[in-house]
């Protein structure tokens, strides 16, 4: 059986609205708010890190099935939309993902196949979106 993974996160307030945050691996990650919110606008904001760790945790999984396919892109990236809620709490009520992938030969049917087992299988951010919002997905592949 699996032993569960302990992650253990500080946000250290900086003054204004900004904070620096940090996790298990120690690296820092500063945060601050508009200044209509009395921050310095200096940093993203938290609710723009959760759509930040979404498409770093599915581009990292794409990449890494894609090699074990023997297939590696010349460009690859991730842009994520979400909706938030009107109304407080404005969670992501709707999110959509764009696989955006550019080379010659890239096999449809493999990414394909990689961006559903990183949907349904590896992502760990998804099914934390799933369970609030209405996650869409598209793929585009440029050939050069």
């Amino acid at each position: 059986m699996a032993e569960e993974k302990i992650v253990n996160a500080v946000a250290n307030w900086a003054g204004g609205m900004t904070f620096v945050a940090r996790a298990n691996s120690g690296h820092a990650i500063v945060m601050d708010a508009t200044e209509n919110e009395g921050g310095d606008d200096s940093a993203p904001r938290p609710m723009e890190l959760l759509l930040i760790s979404y498409a770093g945790c599915t581009a990292m999984d794409v990449v890494a099935i894609l090699r074990k396919f023997g297939v590696v892109p010349d460009e690859f990236r991730v842009e994520i939309t979400g909706k938030r809620r009107k109304t407080h709490p404005r969670y992501y009520k709707e999110v959509t993902v764009k696989y955006i992938l550019s080379g010659e030969h890239i096999p449809r049917d493999k990414v394909e196949r990689a961006v559903e087992l990183s949907q349904n299988k590896f992502c760990s951010v998804t099914p934390m979106f799933k369970a609030l919002a209405e996650v869409n997905y598209e793929i585009i592949i440029n050939e050069n």
